[in-house]
């Protein structure tokens, strides 16, 4: 129950914060605030560090599909009128297209009544969707950088079960955070550091 209100409260919180802020911006100043954090506590959790020059790639290729594209594509669907509701909604279809391709990539089968639930999403989505673009809530734009934050997300999620299927969580996501905080610095620079900090901004980067 946590995790579902963190999950989707975090929505409304970028949506919020896009609004003093450009999406690169918000995200580099995410990223590196939690990766300061947790570096903070590695001498107390001590987590155990990948043994290899290949397995350091893993996490990295992983941070790229995880909090690269799946953050910077939610948040610059957002920043381009996207609703919070839509955009949860659409990336809330990650479980049926991690389904999906779980078969061809992991070997995994679902039951038919799994498939059936499944099928029940994608149509509701679908039609939450359309009406929102049909109100001009949305823009094809902003879909589409959705639709590639899902695929993010979806690629990520077998990545992790088929390369990194024993990592140390600690590790493996202060990894992913300090990818994501080089990747998003050049951004934020282009963007011209386009942050207002305001009470609104502060409460949602927190």
């Amino acid at each position: 129950m946590l995790f579902v209100f963190l999950w989707s409260t975090g929505f409304i919180a970028a949506r919020a914060g896009l609004e003093e802020a450009g999406p690169a911006t918000f995200l580099f100043l995410r990223f590196s605030l939690v990766s300061v954090l947790m570096l903070c506590l590695l001498p107390v959790l001590r987590p155990a560090w990948p043994v290899s020059p290949r397995a350091w790639a893993h996490l990295v290729i992983l941070g790229l599909m995880m909090q690269v594209i799946y953050f910077g594509g939610a948040w610059m669907a957002m920043s381009t009128g996207v609703g919070a509701g839509t955009a949860a909604l659409i990336l809330s279809l990650q479980p049926v297209l991690t389904a999906v391709l779980a078969g061809p990539v992991l070997g995994e089968r679902l039951q038919r009544r799994q498939w059936l639930g499944l099928g029940l999403g994608v149509a509701g989505v679908f039609l939450v969707v359309d009406h929102k673009l049909a109100l001009g809530l949305g823009s094809i734009a902003g879909i589409v950088f959705c639709l590639g934050s899902l695929l993010g997300i979806t690629a990520g999620t077998l990545y992790q079960k088929r390369f990194c299927p024993a990592l140390d969580v600690f590790a493996g996501l202060l990894v992913q955070f300090i990818t994501a905080t080089i990747i998003f610095l050049p951004l934020a620079s282009l963007e011209g550091w386009n942050v207002t900090w305001s009470q609104q901004f502060v409460a949602a980067l927190v």
